[in-house]
């Protein structure tokens, strides 16, 4: 649950909202997987743009750095 914190604080510090979802073993919300799927191709352009194409390195890098301070 660290990680997903930090996310979170990390998110809110680039000005976004992060979500997580977490469902079980049995595969019963696989659904999902595509729900999300969609919505992250929807939203890949505008933090692409918003945030460069490297965004993502930068914001797993900035969690990691968080991480090690706690």
């Amino acid at each position: 649950m660290g990680r997903v914190q930090a996310e979170i604080e990390i998110a809110k510090k680039w000005g976004f909202k992060i979500e997580n979802f977490f469902g079980d073993c049995g595969g019963t919300f696989d659904y999902k997987d595509e729900e999300f799927r969609i919505i992250n191709q929807k939203s890949d352009p505008f933090f692409i743009k918003k945030y460069g194409e490297n965004w993502w390195k930068r914001f797993e890098k900035e969690v990691e750095s968080l991480l090690k301070e706690k």
